[in-house]
């Protein structure tokens, strides 16, 4: 079976909330407070509300000491490149610089990059 990189971090989080279950006192008493979010720190209180407790104590457990930074845009630059390209048709730039957050000439740019075919393709 083939495993994205967010199936491995579901799936290490669900083993890791298992293993805070099962190992750690610490974990348990957290665990037993976990209806009552208002001590959790500010980012945490956020996670809590928006993914669940659990969620907010697995991400407190794997990541807590680190700054983490994540990436503007959820998808790769080579997976929104093609989707453009395919989505494509000559009617729809707009649309597509909605979507993944472009603006209309950066959407013509990645356009421009098809050949000449496969934009008679799609006209």
């Amino acid at each position: 079976m083939k495993y994205s990189s967010s199936n491995f971090i579901i799936k290490r989080v669900e083993l890791f909330q298992k293993e805070v279950i099962f190992t750690n006192t610490e974990s348990i008493s957290i665990i037993e407070n976990m209806e009552n979010t208002e001590n959790f720190a500010e980012i945490y209180q956020e996670i809590a509300n928006a993914a669940g407790t659990e969620t907010a104590v697995a991400i407190y457990r794997l990541f807590r000491g680190q700054q983490i930074m994540f990436p503007q845009k959820l998808y790769k630059k080579d997976y929104i490149y093609n989707y453009i390209r395919q989505s494509y048709n000559g009617k729809n730039v707009r649309e597509l610089s909605q979507k993944f957050g472009y603006s209309d000439r950066r959407i013509r740019q990645i356009v421009s990059g098809m050949s000449d075919g496969d934009k008679k393709k799609r006209q």
